[in-house]
């Protein structure tokens, strides 16, 4: 079985397509070299050092990130932040539901949603 419907965790075919083809095109020891970074790296200990504006965004349910660590992160970053649960299952909400994650990240950064013209 393919690990990117595992981490889409929708019928999308169109975005477990694009991730599959994205994963074939990495070169071996670059994917290995980032699976390293991912794995074995720990940061935790910066966390409180962050001063900046922060939001961090999370899918309701997601195979990679359990929904414990950015509670984590968000209890333990310098400063305020907010933590926005998506209503959207998968690690790549901007791959499955770009609209959704779009929203959100206008509303993080100020920007006005265009009115429609009725």
């Amino acid at each position: 079985m393919s690990f990117a419907p595992e981490v889409i965790m929708q019928n999308n075919t169109e975005a477990v397509t694009f991730f599959e083809k994205d994963l074939m095109n990495l070169c071996q020891n670059i994917t290995l070299d980032s699976a390293r970074v991912v794995f074995l790296s720990d940061y935790r200990c910066v966390l409180p050092l962050v001063n900046v504006t922060t939001a961090i965004i999370q899918s309701r349910s997601d195979k990679v990130v359990p929904s414990d660590v950015p509670v984590y992160m968000k209890q333990h970053l310098g400063i305020p932040t907010e933590l926005k649960i998506l209503s959207t299952d998968g690690h790549f909400p901007m791959l499955t539901v770009p609209s959704l994650l779009l929203d959100f990240l206008k509303e993080v950064l100020g920007v006005e949603k265009k009115q429609t013209k009725a």
